[in-house]
């Protein structure tokens, strides 16, 4: 997670955190994630929330990875 500032038409990182979720391991032949997966997911969005608890949410934009775009 990058939570960065608008200044001058340009991004100030303000801060970073970063985790291995491993989605992807989590996958089968259908594209389903596993319920270990989704678990580390939701442990990740939890510690992320945590962080932007007092952004307002209008600041906040949000990007998947790669693998929950896969489809089905």
């Amino acid at each position: 997670m990058l939570i960065a500032k608008s200044i001058a038409g340009g991004l100030q990182t303000i801060g970073r955190v970063k985790r291995k979720v491993r989605l992807a391991a989590g996958l089968d032949k259908g594209n389903v994630l596993s319920t270990e997966a989704m678990q580390r997911g939701w442990e990740c969005l939890a510690l992320f929330a945590e962080r932007l608890q007092d952004i307002p949410d209008k600041n906040i934009t949000i990007v998947a990875t790669a693998t929950l775009r896969l489809p089905k």
